[in-house]
């Protein structure tokens, strides 16, 4: 446990500006572009931690993750 607190301590200021960001983009439920661009830039945050990420597309609502 200690080892978890340590590292989440360590990055504690780049979990912040990842979520300041987020929270910045403003996406509302049903506004569909605003959605989509914050599912992009999730998938680009996952890809950087060496996440497999799929895109399942959606026509009406935001498109949809799948990470591993």
């Amino acid at each position: 446990m200690k080892e978890l607190l340590d590292y989440a301590l360590a990055h504690a200021d780049d979990t912040m500006e990842t979520l300041r960001t987020m929270v910045e983009m403003e996406s509302f439920t049903a506004d569909k572009p605003s959605v989509d661009k914050l599912s992009f830039y999730i998938k680009e945050r996952l890809e950087t931690l060496r996440a497999s990420v799929e895109v399942i597309s959606q026509t009406e609502a935001g498109n949809h993750l799948l990470a591993e």
